[in-house]
Protein backbone atom coordinates (compact mmCIF):
# COMPACT_ATOMS: atom_id res chain seq x y z
CA UNK A 1 0.00 0.00 0.00
CA UNK A 2 1.28 3.22 -0.72
CA UNK A 3 0.63 4.41 2.91
CA UNK A 4 3.08 1.51 4.11
CA UNK A 5 5.44 3.49 1.47
CA UNK A 6 5.17 6.43 2.86
CA UNK A 7 5.29 5.26 6.47
CA UNK A 8 9.08 3.82 5.43
CA UNK A 9 10.31 6.85 4.31
CA UNK A 10 9.71 8.63 6.39
CA UNK A 11 11.04 5.91 9.03
CA UNK A 12 14.37 5.92 7.08
CA UNK A 13 14.36 9.28 7.30
CA UNK A 14 14.04 9.18 11.00
CA UNK A 15 16.53 6.75 11.10
CA UNK A 16 19.27 8.38 9.17
CA UNK A 17 22.62 8.67 10.77
CA UNK A 18 23.31 11.75 12.77
CA UNK A 19 24.67 14.25 10.59
CA UNK A 20 23.27 13.34 7.56
CA UNK A 21 20.78 15.75 7.25
CA UNK A 22 21.42 19.79 8.09
CA UNK A 23 19.35 21.03 9.80
CA UNK A 24 18.42 18.07 11.19
CA UNK A 25 14.52 16.91 11.80
CA UNK A 26 11.77 14.81 12.37
CA UNK A 27 9.82 13.40 9.66
CA UNK A 28 6.39 13.03 9.80
CA UNK A 29 3.33 11.12 7.79
CA UNK A 30 0.52 13.24 7.38
CA UNK A 31 -2.00 12.06 4.31
CA UNK A 32 -3.65 15.67 4.64
CA UNK A 33 -0.39 18.04 5.31
CA UNK A 34 -2.46 20.85 7.26
CA UNK A 35 0.24 22.80 9.37
CA UNK A 36 -0.34 26.01 11.37
CA UNK A 37 1.25 28.56 10.18
CA UNK A 38 2.53 29.46 13.44
CA UNK A 39 4.21 25.97 13.71
CA UNK A 40 6.40 26.41 10.59
CA UNK A 41 8.70 28.91 12.61
CA UNK A 42 10.76 25.46 13.35
CA UNK A 43 11.67 23.15 10.00
CA UNK A 44 8.97 20.55 9.11
CA UNK A 45 9.54 17.59 7.20
CA UNK A 46 6.19 16.51 5.51
CA UNK A 47 5.81 12.61 3.77
CA UNK A 48 2.67 12.46 1.89
CA UNK A 49 1.66 9.51 -0.12
CA UNK A 50 0.88 10.76 -3.78
CA UNK A 51 -0.44 8.80 -6.45
CA UNK A 52 0.46 5.82 -8.13
CA UNK A 53 0.22 3.87 -11.58
CA UNK A 54 -0.18 0.24 -12.81
CA UNK A 55 0.59 -0.64 -16.49
CA UNK A 56 -0.08 -4.06 -17.75
CA UNK A 57 3.36 -5.02 -19.16
CA UNK A 58 2.49 -9.13 -19.99
CA UNK A 59 -1.04 -10.90 -20.18
CA UNK A 60 0.81 -13.94 -18.60
CA UNK A 61 1.08 -14.42 -14.59
CA UNK A 62 -1.20 -10.61 -14.59
CA UNK A 63 2.62 -8.87 -14.70
CA UNK A 64 2.36 -5.19 -14.21
CA UNK A 65 4.87 -2.31 -13.76
CA UNK A 66 4.03 -0.52 -10.77
CA UNK A 67 5.31 2.85 -9.43
CA UNK A 68 4.00 5.11 -6.61
CA UNK A 69 4.67 8.65 -5.88
CA UNK A 70 5.64 10.01 -2.38
CA UNK A 71 6.15 13.90 -1.82
CA UNK A 72 8.40 14.87 0.77
CA UNK A 73 7.57 18.63 1.86
CA UNK A 74 10.13 20.81 3.50
CA UNK A 75 8.80 23.46 4.92
CA UNK A 76 10.07 26.51 7.14
CA UNK A 77 8.61 30.28 8.31
CA UNK A 78 11.30 33.07 8.27
CA UNK A 79 11.00 36.35 8.66
CA UNK A 80 10.26 39.24 6.10
CA UNK A 81 13.99 40.62 6.35
CA UNK A 82 15.01 37.28 6.45
CA UNK A 83 13.56 36.58 2.62
CA UNK A 84 14.03 40.01 1.44
CA UNK A 85 17.14 41.24 2.95
CA UNK A 86 19.16 38.35 3.90
CA UNK A 87 19.36 36.81 -0.03
CA UNK A 88 19.59 32.87 -0.24
CA UNK A 89 21.10 32.81 3.62
CA UNK A 90 17.56 31.69 4.81
CA UNK A 91 16.71 29.38 2.27
CA UNK A 92 19.87 27.47 0.52
CA UNK A 93 20.10 25.23 3.46
CA UNK A 94 16.77 24.14 2.88
CA UNK A 95 17.14 23.74 -0.78
CA UNK A 96 20.33 21.79 -0.32
CA UNK A 97 17.88 19.46 2.11
CA UNK A 98 15.74 18.58 -0.59
CA UNK A 99 18.96 17.44 -2.39
CA UNK A 100 20.07 15.29 0.56
CA UNK A 101 16.93 14.06 1.10
CA UNK A 102 16.28 12.60 -2.30
CA UNK A 103 20.13 11.59 -2.48
CA UNK A 104 19.72 9.34 0.57
CA UNK A 105 16.62 8.19 -0.72
CA UNK A 106 18.11 6.93 -3.96
CA UNK A 107 20.41 4.43 -2.03
CA UNK A 108 17.77 2.66 0.23
CA UNK A 109 15.49 -0.12 -0.56
CA UNK A 110 12.19 0.86 -0.71
CA UNK A 111 9.05 -1.57 0.35
CA UNK A 112 9.71 -5.31 -1.48
CA UNK A 113 12.42 -4.93 -3.77
CA UNK A 114 11.67 -1.18 -4.80
CA UNK A 115 13.96 1.30 -5.61
CA UNK A 116 13.37 5.50 -6.09
CA UNK A 117 14.03 5.52 -9.77
CA UNK A 118 13.26 9.00 -10.19
CA UNK A 119 13.39 12.20 -7.36
CA UNK A 120 12.64 15.17 -8.74
CA UNK A 121 13.31 18.74 -6.86
CA UNK A 122 12.33 21.24 -9.45
CA UNK A 123 11.45 24.42 -9.62
CA UNK A 124 7.62 24.28 -10.19
CA UNK A 125 7.64 22.83 -6.96
CA UNK A 126 8.21 25.38 -4.91
CA UNK A 127 5.23 27.12 -3.27
CA UNK A 128 5.64 31.10 -4.84
CA UNK A 129 2.79 32.16 -2.96
CA UNK A 130 4.11 30.63 0.37
CA UNK A 131 7.07 32.76 -0.17
CA UNK A 132 4.94 35.91 -1.16
CA UNK A 133 2.28 35.32 1.42
CA UNK A 134 3.29 33.59 4.11
CA UNK A 135 6.90 34.67 4.18
CA UNK A 136 7.50 30.85 4.15
CA UNK A 137 9.69 28.57 2.19
CA UNK A 138 7.85 25.14 0.46
CA UNK A 139 9.43 22.74 -1.25
CA UNK A 140 8.52 19.19 -2.64
CA UNK A 141 10.94 16.20 -3.07
CA UNK A 142 8.57 14.69 -5.27
CA UNK A 143 10.22 10.49 -5.46
CA UNK A 144 8.85 7.72 -7.91
CA UNK A 145 9.30 4.62 -6.65
CA UNK A 146 9.03 1.51 -9.16
CA UNK A 147 8.58 -2.02 -8.60
CA UNK A 148 7.63 -1.42 -4.81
Amino acid sequence: MITALADQICTLLNAAPAGTFTPPFVAVRLNVPIVELTDLDTLHVTVVPGGWDRKQVARANNYALRTRLIDVGIQQRFSADQLTTGGNAATDPLIALGEAIAEYLALQPIGQGGIVSEAQLATDLYERQHIDQLATFTQIVRLTIAGA
